[in-house]
């Protein structure tokens, strides 16, 4: 097996990738409030388990809904 069509399969196959990237778009504002409310339950859970609170870190931890909403 020659090394040319892996080269052009490895190609083509980034295009496809870079045209998906292209593409995205924004959730619906809904969705998005839905999930923000979702994950400050899980932050408060996980805040008031004290075994879980210790190692707790970065911003999907923080209680600010705009944070989790943008």
């Amino acid at each position: 097996m020659t090394k040319r069509p892996l080269v052009g399969m490895a190609l083509a196959v980034g295009a496809l990738a870079l045209a998906a990237i292209s593409g995205a778009r924004a959730a619906d504002p809904a969705f998005c409030r839905q999930y923000s409310q979702a994950a400050l339950k899980q932050v408060r859970g996980a805040l008031a388990n004290p075994r879980c609170a210790a190692g707790l870190q970065g911003s999907r931890w923080l209680t600010d809904f705009s944070v989790h909403y943008q």
